[in-house]
């Protein structure tokens, strides 16, 4: 036999039921008055919380909660900067179009001829702008939804 004492998840075994049989826990507990303690440490906690009251709200929860829900079939109202994203993709898009025009104004004709380098720097920075666009669009939306919980 170990002289290492038994864990307490065995320990609240023995205390929840009398019948459980171990046989080194149980030899352990015959021999171990620390364990045997633990035991009925446990068995007093277990019949506590059996005997106490069950738990009340002193707060209506509907109460609170369902205000704060979305009405069904009601439009959400669009948010104030409603213009920012739509100005953002119109300068994403025009503004490295622009500047790729007037740096390559020489060389229009070829554009069509070898047009991928020409491509990718149009519409690289668009692509970029549009996905940091997107990524601080989740994040907005995300805060939103987590002010209507009012968890702080």
């Amino acid at each position: 036999m170990s002289n290492a004492h038994v864990n307490d998840e065995i320990i609240q075994v023995f205390a929840l039921d009398k019948n459980y049989y171990h046989p080194e826990a149980s030899a352990h507990l015959e021999q171990c008055k620390t364990c045997r303690e633990a035991v009925a440490a446990y068995q007093r906690m277990f019949s506590g919380i059996q005997s106490s009251p069950p738990a009340v709200f002193d707060f209506d929860v509907k109460a609170l909660v369902l205000p704060q829900l979305p009405v069904p079939g009601k439009p959400q109202t669009m948010r104030k900067s409603g213009w920012l994203p739509v100005l953002v993709i119109v300068l994403g898009a025009v503004l490295p179009l622009g500047i790729g025009g007037y740096a390559f104004r020489k060389d229009l004709a070829g554009i069509f001829n070898s047009s991928l380098p020409y491509l990718l720097f149009c519409l690289g920075p668009a692509a970029t702008l549009l996905l940091l666009w997107l990524v601080t669009d989740i994040l907005s939306r995300h805060g939103q939804k987590m002010a209507r919980l009012e968890y702080y």
